[in-house]
Parts: C-alpha cells; structure tokens; sequence
C-alpha cells in the first residue's frame, strides 16, 4: 500500500499519515505489488512551528516519484526528508513546500537525523525558507 494515497478519515486530509511522521523511505524494491519490499528508517525530524500540510517531492532508488504529505500537529510540522546530504539513493526534488503557499523550506541531514529546531528558534541550524515572492 503507498501511504501517500491512503486516508486516515476526515481527520486527516489524503496522503498524510501521523504515524508515519517520523521515518522516511529509504530502499524499494522493484515495483511488482507482490514482491515489493520498503525499507524505512526512524529519524527525529526537523522540527518548525506552523500550521497546515507541508509537501515534498521525493523520487525513490526505482524512479517512482510521490509526493509526501504531513498535517502540523499541535503547531509544528517534522521534516523527516533531507534536501540536502542525504546518501540515500530516495532524494527530495527541491524543498518542502506549505501546500496552497509561495516559496520552499530546505533542511539538512543532521536536522532531519537530529530534530533540529530552525536558526531563531532554540538556536539551533538546520532548515532555510526560500520565498519565491519578489523582494522589494
């Protein structure tokens, strides 16, 4: 079953999964339905107050691109993809976007390893916003 099509009920809007929020896809196999193995791995997540659904474009080791979905919960979002130092052959294509909004975040490795907070809050490094309106 690809979790980024399933529904958790009213709740929880199409292709967001709570207890997914802190793991991320790390190896399939190839495609066929009765073979097909995922190999997840747990990580904190980057951390970021907010509300509403981030979004995040994720192509795995197969070729098969998803978009992966998070609902905030209790005013923050958990970033568990990397944008950038990943090893992993299942890569990001861009940043995590607030979904309906402008502009992507990028996070690195070590924060989505570590749960790292954003620069401004509790000090801690790991995540950039990049708005994609003028600056004027």
């Amino acid at each position: 079953m690809d979790y980024t099509t399933q529904s958790l009920g009213p709740m929880f809007p199409p292709g967001t999964d709570p207890e997914l929020k802190h793991y991320r896809l790390v190896y399939e196999s190839a495609p066929d339905p009765d073979t097909n193995v995922k190999t997840f791995e747990h990580v904190e997540g980057a951390v970021i107050p907010g509300e509403g659904v981030v979004e995040a474009t994720v192509v795995t080791n197969t070729g098969r691109e998803f978009v992966d979905r998070q609902a905030s919960e209790n005013g923050t979002f958990v970033f568990t993809y990397s944008t950038t130092g990943n090893s992993y052959d299942v890569k990001m294509v861009g940043g995590y976007r607030i979904a309906g909004g402008t502009g992507d975040f990028t996070v690195t490795e070590e924060a989505a390893r570590g749960g790292a907070w954003p620069p401004g809050h509790r000090g801690a490094a790991g995540l950039r916003w990049r708005s994609s309106r003028p600056r004027g």
